[in-house]
Protein backbone atom coordinates (compact mmCIF):
# COMPACT_ATOMS: atom_id res chain seq x y z
CA UNK A 1 0.00 0.00 0.00
CA UNK A 2 1.38 3.40 -0.93
CA UNK A 3 0.59 7.02 -1.73
CA UNK A 4 -3.08 7.94 -1.66
CA UNK A 5 -4.23 4.55 -0.38
CA UNK A 6 -1.86 4.74 2.57
CA UNK A 7 -3.07 8.23 3.44
CA UNK A 8 -6.71 7.18 3.17
CA UNK A 9 -6.12 4.12 5.34
CA UNK A 10 -5.22 6.43 8.21
CA UNK A 11 -8.72 7.92 7.99
CA UNK A 12 -10.86 4.96 6.96
CA UNK A 13 -9.01 2.03 8.49
CA UNK A 14 -7.17 -0.63 6.53
CA UNK A 15 -10.20 -2.88 6.24
CA UNK A 16 -11.91 -0.34 3.97
CA UNK A 17 -8.84 -0.08 1.74
CA UNK A 18 -8.45 -3.84 1.60
CA UNK A 19 -12.08 -4.14 0.51
CA UNK A 20 -11.43 -1.53 -2.18
CA UNK A 21 -8.42 -3.51 -3.39
CA UNK A 22 -10.53 -6.68 -3.55
CA UNK A 23 -13.14 -4.90 -5.66
CA UNK A 24 -10.47 -3.55 -8.00
CA UNK A 25 -8.56 -6.82 -8.39
CA UNK A 26 -10.66 -8.18 -11.32
CA UNK A 27 -10.05 -4.91 -13.18
CA UNK A 28 -6.28 -4.91 -12.79
CA UNK A 29 -4.67 -3.88 -16.07
CA UNK A 30 -7.92 -2.66 -17.63
CA UNK A 31 -7.52 0.37 -19.88
CA UNK A 32 -9.96 3.01 -18.64
CA UNK A 33 -10.25 6.47 -20.19
CA UNK A 34 -12.05 9.41 -18.59
CA UNK A 35 -12.91 12.41 -20.78
CA UNK A 36 -14.16 15.83 -19.74
CA UNK A 37 -13.74 19.42 -20.92
CA UNK A 38 -11.17 20.92 -18.52
CA UNK A 39 -8.29 19.96 -16.25
CA UNK A 40 -8.75 22.88 -13.86
CA UNK A 41 -11.78 24.48 -12.29
CA UNK A 42 -15.11 22.85 -11.64
CA UNK A 43 -16.16 19.79 -9.72
CA UNK A 44 -15.51 17.22 -12.45
CA UNK A 45 -11.87 18.21 -12.82
CA UNK A 46 -11.50 18.08 -9.04
CA UNK A 47 -12.95 14.56 -8.99
CA UNK A 48 -10.79 13.24 -11.82
CA UNK A 49 -7.61 14.76 -10.40
CA UNK A 50 -7.96 12.31 -7.50
CA UNK A 51 -9.96 9.46 -9.03
CA UNK A 52 -7.56 8.69 -11.88
CA UNK A 53 -4.41 8.44 -9.70
CA UNK A 54 -6.38 6.35 -7.19
CA UNK A 55 -7.36 3.91 -9.92
CA UNK A 56 -3.73 3.66 -10.99
CA UNK A 57 -2.69 2.80 -7.45
CA UNK A 58 -5.27 0.02 -7.56
CA UNK A 59 -3.69 -1.43 -10.70
CA UNK A 60 -6.14 -0.03 -13.26
CA UNK A 61 -4.58 1.57 -16.35
CA UNK A 62 -6.56 4.80 -16.05
CA UNK A 63 -5.98 7.96 -18.08
CA UNK A 64 -7.67 11.35 -18.24
CA UNK A 65 -8.22 13.16 -21.55
CA UNK A 66 -9.69 16.61 -22.18
CA UNK A 67 -11.61 17.80 -25.24
CA UNK A 68 -10.70 21.20 -26.64
CA UNK A 69 -12.69 23.69 -28.68
CA UNK A 70 -13.02 27.26 -29.84
CA UNK A 71 -15.04 29.96 -28.10
CA UNK A 72 -18.24 29.03 -29.96
CA UNK A 73 -18.00 25.45 -28.70
CA UNK A 74 -17.97 26.66 -25.09
CA UNK A 75 -20.81 29.11 -25.77
CA UNK A 76 -22.82 26.17 -27.07
CA UNK A 77 -22.07 23.91 -24.11
CA UNK A 78 -22.83 26.70 -21.64
CA UNK A 79 -26.26 26.99 -23.25
CA UNK A 80 -26.62 23.21 -22.95
CA UNK A 81 -25.80 23.41 -19.26
CA UNK A 82 -28.41 26.11 -18.71
CA UNK A 83 -31.01 24.29 -20.78
CA UNK A 84 -30.48 20.95 -19.07
CA UNK A 85 -31.18 22.62 -15.74
CA UNK A 86 -34.50 23.97 -16.95
CA UNK A 87 -33.69 27.39 -18.37
CA UNK A 88 -35.05 28.34 -21.78
CA UNK A 89 -31.80 28.35 -23.74
CA UNK A 90 -32.20 27.92 -27.51
CA UNK A 91 -29.04 27.05 -29.43
CA UNK A 92 -28.56 28.12 -33.05
CA UNK A 93 -27.92 25.61 -35.83
CA UNK A 94 -24.52 27.21 -36.34
CA UNK A 95 -23.50 26.51 -32.75
CA UNK A 96 -24.82 22.96 -32.99
CA UNK A 97 -22.69 22.39 -36.09
CA UNK A 98 -19.69 23.72 -34.16
CA UNK A 99 -20.47 21.35 -31.29
CA UNK A 100 -20.62 18.33 -33.58
CA UNK A 101 -17.56 19.30 -35.60
CA UNK A 102 -15.60 19.81 -32.37
CA UNK A 103 -16.68 16.36 -31.22
CA UNK A 104 -15.60 14.82 -34.52
CA UNK A 105 -12.19 16.53 -34.39
CA UNK A 106 -11.54 15.50 -30.80
CA UNK A 107 -12.57 11.93 -31.57
CA UNK A 108 -10.00 11.82 -34.36
CA UNK A 109 -7.29 13.21 -32.09
CA UNK A 110 -8.10 10.69 -29.34
CA UNK A 111 -8.98 7.80 -31.66
CA UNK A 112 -6.19 5.41 -30.67
CA UNK A 113 -6.89 5.73 -26.95
CA UNK A 114 -10.66 5.61 -27.31
CA UNK A 115 -10.73 2.64 -29.65
CA UNK A 116 -8.40 0.51 -27.54
CA UNK A 117 -9.94 1.31 -24.15
CA UNK A 118 -11.77 -1.37 -22.21
CA UNK A 119 -14.03 1.31 -20.73
CA UNK A 120 -14.58 4.98 -21.53
CA UNK A 121 -16.29 7.41 -19.14
CA UNK A 122 -17.59 10.56 -20.80
CA UNK A 123 -18.33 13.31 -18.28
CA UNK A 124 -21.26 15.66 -18.92
CA UNK A 125 -22.49 17.02 -22.28
CA UNK A 126 -19.32 18.56 -23.70
CA UNK A 127 -17.64 15.32 -24.93
CA UNK A 128 -20.91 13.44 -25.59
CA UNK A 129 -20.47 13.19 -29.41
CA UNK A 130 -17.19 11.28 -29.08
CA UNK A 131 -18.98 7.92 -29.17
CA UNK A 132 -20.70 8.75 -32.47
CA UNK A 133 -17.35 9.56 -34.05
CA UNK A 134 -15.49 6.51 -32.71
CA UNK A 135 -16.94 3.68 -34.83
CA UNK A 136 -14.00 1.36 -34.14
CA UNK A 137 -14.51 1.32 -30.37
CA UNK A 138 -14.08 -2.01 -28.60
CA UNK A 139 -14.91 -1.33 -24.96
CA UNK A 140 -17.95 -0.17 -23.04
CA UNK A 141 -18.88 3.50 -23.00
CA UNK A 142 -20.57 5.19 -20.03
CA UNK A 143 -22.05 8.68 -19.91
CA UNK A 144 -21.48 10.23 -16.47
CA UNK A 145 -23.93 13.09 -15.89
CA UNK A 146 -22.97 15.28 -12.94
CA UNK A 147 -25.86 17.75 -13.23
CA UNK A 148 -29.59 17.67 -12.54
CA UNK A 149 -31.41 16.97 -15.82
CA UNK A 150 -34.77 16.09 -14.26
CA UNK A 151 -36.64 19.11 -15.70
CA UNK A 152 -34.70 20.21 -18.76
CA UNK A 153 -35.55 22.59 -21.56
CA UNK A 154 -36.97 19.90 -23.82
CA UNK A 155 -35.29 20.86 -27.13
CA UNK A 156 -31.89 20.75 -25.42
CA UNK A 157 -32.49 17.32 -23.89
CA UNK A 158 -33.94 15.93 -27.13
CA UNK A 159 -30.80 16.98 -28.99
CA UNK A 160 -28.37 15.66 -26.39
CA UNK A 161 -30.31 12.44 -25.96
CA UNK A 162 -29.57 11.71 -29.60
CA UNK A 163 -25.93 11.24 -28.56
CA UNK A 164 -26.16 9.68 -25.11
CA UNK A 165 -28.89 7.14 -25.89
CA UNK A 166 -26.31 5.06 -27.78
CA UNK A 167 -24.04 4.65 -24.75
CA UNK A 168 -23.84 1.32 -22.95
CA UNK A 169 -24.88 2.87 -19.63
CA UNK A 170 -25.33 6.16 -17.80
CA UNK A 171 -24.46 7.28 -14.29
CA UNK A 172 -26.36 9.98 -12.40
CA UNK A 173 -25.78 11.47 -8.96
CA UNK A 174 -29.34 10.89 -7.72
CA UNK A 175 -32.37 9.09 -9.10
CA UNK A 176 -34.27 12.38 -8.93
CA UNK A 177 -31.72 13.98 -11.29
CA UNK A 178 -32.02 11.40 -14.08
CA UNK A 179 -33.84 11.04 -17.39
CA UNK A 180 -35.02 7.70 -18.81
CA UNK A 181 -32.60 6.26 -21.36
CA UNK A 182 -32.64 2.97 -23.32
CA UNK A 183 -29.77 1.42 -21.39
CA UNK A 184 -28.86 0.62 -17.76
CA UNK A 185 -28.67 3.63 -15.46
CA UNK A 186 -26.62 3.65 -12.25
CA UNK A 187 -26.31 6.00 -9.30
CA UNK A 188 -23.11 7.27 -7.70
CA UNK A 189 -24.15 9.59 -4.92
CA UNK A 190 -22.13 12.72 -4.10
CA UNK A 191 -19.10 12.23 -1.87
CA UNK A 192 -16.08 14.16 -0.67
CA UNK A 193 -12.35 13.63 -0.85
CA UNK A 194 -11.25 13.11 2.77
CA UNK A 195 -7.73 14.18 1.79
CA UNK A 196 -8.83 17.34 -0.02
CA UNK A 197 -7.45 20.53 1.48
CA UNK A 198 -10.88 22.12 1.82
CA UNK A 199 -12.12 19.09 3.77
CA UNK A 200 -9.27 19.02 6.29
CA UNK A 201 -9.61 20.63 9.69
Amino acid sequence: MSGMLEAMAELTGRDVIEHLQQLAAPMKGMRVVHVNSTRVGGGVAEILAKLVPLKRELGIDATWEVVTGEEEFYRCTKSFHNGLQGNIAPVSDRLLRTFEETGRRNAEELRAKLEEADAVFIHDPQPAPLLKYTPGRKGKWVWRCHIDVSRPYRPTWKYLRGFVADYDASIFSLAAFAQPLPHPEYLITPSIDPLGEKNLE
